[in-house]
């Protein structure tokens, strides 16, 4: 017999891997119209992704959706003014996420910072701002290695 809610209404069972396999191909589909949007759209994946309580099913996802973010930051952001906040949108929403284990917290560091020393060499502008958001993450997340495992949902 079919789950129903208090209404009465029909509750459809979802698979949460689907569903974001689904929003990467939408975010694809859009990537070459609007990228900087594109690149929102993977960090709020991202965020999503983090706010599921048994995350771990979509974790590669997630690490996915981070990637891509910043893939489009290297290859299809521009403007200098534009970089910068982006990068740093990239790393405030790298510091916030706790839906990765520590050593894919860690790459997803590791490659912001390639990124933005990247950027910093064409565009200097870039490189104080990002330099600041990735020294906020570092600093916490060194703080955070001590006891990442008690911070980590089960």
């Amino acid at each position: 017999m079919p789950m129903t809610d208090e209404d009465g209404m029909q509750l459809i069972k979802v698979d949460q891997v689907k569903i974001f396999k689904v929003v990467n191909e939408l975010i694809v589909a859009l990537q070459e119209q609007q990228p900087l949007q594109c690149m929102k759209l993977y960090l709020q994946a991202c965020q999503a992704v983090n706010r599921i309580q048994n995350y771990h099913p979509v974790e590669e996802l997630a690490y996915e959706f981070c990637s891509q973010a910043l893939l489009i930051y290297q290859d299809d952001i521009s403007d200098s003014d534009v970089k910068a906040s982006a990068i740093n949108l990239i790393c405030c929403t790298l510091f916030n996420l706790n839906c990765f284990s520590q050593e894919n917290h860690e790459t997803l560091i590791s490659n912001a910072m390639a990124s933005c020393a990247i950027s910093s060499k064409s565009q200097p502008s870039v490189k104080l701002s990002s330099m600041q958001a990735i020294s906020s993450i570092l600093l916490s997340n060194k703080m955070a290695s001590v006891s990442w495992t008690s911070s980590k949902r089960p």
